[in-house]
């Protein structure tokens, strides 16, 4: 007999609300035909208690607040789909709100995304907690597919400087880039590094991940609507977009400031390509993956995130959560006056992830991250092909 059937709602409810994530939820339900049917007829408090378990702090299991306004965003749009009236946000709103929906100060709030309307049909919160169990699958096989390509990279660190050498030796000045541009024939001679793999996703990293993965599933929803409907004018602005599948081109539309969101998406956007074939099968792609893989359970104990420019600390208000670690390092490489890879492009380092990931994992994939810059400006030089060096160079001397 299925026990949760003999409690009454108001204790499901609490036991429901407590679980510690949505992936929990979702496995409780499809085991449980007492927890569905309950699901099924309170879809007002289901409605609660998704937001209840995504309202969680970010470093235990729920999601930072961005990611539940994406995860809001969907439900508007499946619940504007189904319902189809004014008793729900019109297109107008949701295309207004895609403007508020982006990393951001945690006490900032949107304008109306702030709980999941109480009058959401349950079919859509089922639908949803199907959604976020299969893109968790996606993440981590995203996650390992990256790493694996980082291994084998040729990563190289600068030698240790030669005190005994009589001007001759190297310094590590001797890499910047002062006067004419910096070219491989400058570069110095380094030393091999093999990367390490530290092990499983931190919780800040898979949240990246998966609100990349949230990015790219609004946008088909709002291309499966001016599809059905082009004549709506809030989505038909955007139909060159919607029409080339242009995800990160459409989102970029909605960027205020300065994050590390459209990089992190434009890596996300390259792997999917490669696993579908090609931006037009991805949606199709997205929609066959299996909900358990091996991939879903291989992560399950998070290691702690010990950089504290990491932590997401809801009670600081002026902790700002705009730019990740990797991105940060990639875009003072590109920006800093001293760096001999000024300009670069930073699609050199989509495949591998490296905007996505925290101040431990670069350094041990080789990309020291504090102190002195120019360890990590070298061993990112190392990577890079002769294009990518001839291509860094002409817009060095185009700068000038």
């Amino acid at each position: 007999m299925d026990p949760f059937t003999r409690l009454p709602w108001f204790a499901l409810k609490n036991v429901l609300s407590s679980l510690p994530d949505l992936f929990s939820l979702h496995s409780l339900y499809s085991a449980s035909p007492g927890v569905a049917a309950f699901l099924s007829d309170k879809n007002d408090l289901f409605a609660q208690i998704i937001d209840a378990i995504m309202a969680r702090p970010s470093r235990d299991r729920g999601l930072l607040p961005y990611i539940r306004d994406l995860v809001r965003l969907v439900i508007l749009l499946w619940s504007r789909q189904s319902i189809g009236t004014d008793a729900v946000h019109s297109y107008a709103d949701i295309i207004e709100s895609l403007r508020d929906v982006g990393e951001r100060p945690p006490r900032e709030q949107s304008p109306i995304l702030k709980a999941i309307p109480s009058s959401t049909p349950s079919a859509v919160l089922f639908k949803l907690l199907d959604l976020v169990t299969r893109l968790r699958c996606v993440t981590h096989e995203c996650f390992h597919s990256m790493i694996a390509k980082c291994l084998k990279l040729p990563v190289e660190h600068l030698p240790q400087r030669d005190f005994t050498a009589q001007g001759g030796g190297m310094r590590v000045g001797k890499y910047l880039n002062r006067g004419p541009p910096t070219d491989p024939s400058q570069r110095p001679q380094g030393i091999p590094y093999v990367p390490v793999d530290i092990g499983s996703l931190t919780r800040l990293e898979e949240q990246r991940l998966i609100a990349s993965l949230l990015h790219v599933v609004v946008f088909y929803e709002l291309r499966t609507a001016y599809a059905e409907s082009p004549t709506i004018p809030d989505i038909s602005q955007h139909a060159d977009f919607l029409l080339n599948h242009n995800v990160d081109g459409f989102w970029e539309r909605f960027q205020r400031s300065l994050t590390s969101r459209l990089e992190h998406l434009r890596a996300v956007l390259l792997w999917l390509d490669e696993q579908a074939g090609g931006r037009k099968n991805v949606l199709l792609w997205l929609r066959s993956v299996p909900r358990f893989r091996e991939e879903s359970h291989c992560c399950r104990q998070y290691r702690l995130v010990i950089d504290d420019k990491e932590t997401w600390d809801e009670g600081q208000p002026r902790a700002m959560h705009g730019i990740s670690r990797g991105y940060d390092c990639l875009w003072r490489s590109k920006v800093s006056t001293q760096s001999p890879i000024r300009y670069l492009d930073l699609s050199i380092f989509r495949p591998y992830g490296l905007a996505f990931w925290e101040a431990d994992r670069l350094q041990a994939l080789g990309y020291p991250t504090r102190g002195n810059p120019m360890p990590l400006w070298f061993a990112l030089s190392s990577i890079f092909s002769e294009q990518d060096w001839e291509e860094t160079i002409q817009r060095q001397h185009a700068r000038r």
